[in-house]
């Protein structure tokens, strides 16, 4: 083979060599982030759990009288879906339209997600503003210290708690949610809730609202005086196991048939118990045993229903 024509194969399968290793980054290269944040798959894990969500958030409202706000109960809680985001000081007393705000905020961020747009603060207020949204109740939601950071904090810790791996993985449980993921390229940063967070929270006053919550918090130095819940004695708890405060709403029984009754009749007090962290039937609940569950002392005043 002459010298010249094989130079020229040379170069030629150089060329085929480096095409093809381009060829296979572009295989391996992760799709690009949406508004540099958001992966394709956590895309479409949060805009379906906004969506789910605020009409969750919707349905569940609870009844308002007019005027008057609801007071909190269950420990900080009004009993409106996913507001445990919202910081306690804001939420021991709430009114009709700082819920309905709330609500809002949610379809907004949903309508953010479904632009393909990322749900930071500035997004989801253009998008509440230029939405068909009751404007009254933005305005006082945010009149009352309602932030849309605190929407968009419920919205990744709803989906982080639904998640496979990080929380209950009752998301892939639905088929076409499931179906929808799978269909999506993958990514390093797919399940990174603390990266998102990072890009999306820049609240400046975050500080002080954990300080609030912080000066909020029951003092528990001496719970392990607190006497230990009977059962079915429903209420206001104290988890010595999570360290946290929940609702003790019910128990759970490891087989299907007359388990309490076999239990009582071999002398066992120490069922498995249902503790809501929230509002009893609206937040994530605990199973625990009755024995971690601890009475604590009654802080307020008695207040006569005649």
């Amino acid at each position: 083979m002459p010298c010249c024509v094989k130079l020229q194969f040379v170069c030629v399968m150089a060329t085929r060599k480096r095409g093809g290793s381009a060829q296979a980054e572009r295989a391996v290269r992760p799709p690009p982030l949406i508004d540099g944040v958001l992966t394709p798959r956590m895309h479409e894990r949060l805009k379906t759990c906004a969506e789910v969500s605020a009409d969750v958030c919707r349905d569940l409202m609870p009844k308002f009288t007019k005027f008057k706000p609801n007071v909190a109960d269950y420990g900080d809680d009004v009993s409106v879906f996913l507001m445990d985001a919202v910081p306690k000081r804001l939420r021991r007393e709430v009114f009709s339209s700082f819920a309905k705000g709330f609500n809002d905020c949610l379809y907004a961020i949903a309508a953010c997600l479904n632009q393909n747009r990322a749900p930071t603060v500035a997004n989801v207020s253009y998008f509440w503003h230029m939405g068909h949204y009751d404007a009254r109740y933005r305005e006082f939601y945010e009149k009352k210290g309602g932030k849309i950071i605190y929407g968009i904090r419920a919205i990744l810790n709803r989906s982080e708690d639904e998640h496979e791996t990080l929380g209950d993985g009752s998301f892939l449980e639905t088929p076409e949610f499931k179906a929808a993921i799978d269909a999506l390229p993958k990514h390093p940063k797919d399940d990174d809730y603390a990266f998102i967070l990072s890009q999306l929270d820049d609240d400046e006053d975050e500080e002080e609202d954990d300080e609030d919550d912080e000066e909020d918090e029951e003092d528990t130095s001496n719970s392990h005086e607190w006497p230990q819940v009977e059962r079915c004695d429903w209420g206001y708890v104290y988890i010595s196991s999570h360290e946290r405060f929940g609702y003790y709403d019910d128990e759970e029984y490891d087989d299907d048939e007359d388990d309490k009754e076999e239990e009582e009749e071999e002398g066992v007090n120490d069922p498995l118990c249902i503790v809501y962290l929230g509002a009893p039937l609206m937040s994530k609940s605990v199973t625990v045993r009755l024995s971690v569950l601890q009475k604590p002392p009654f802080v307020g005043k008695c207040a006569s229903l005649l």
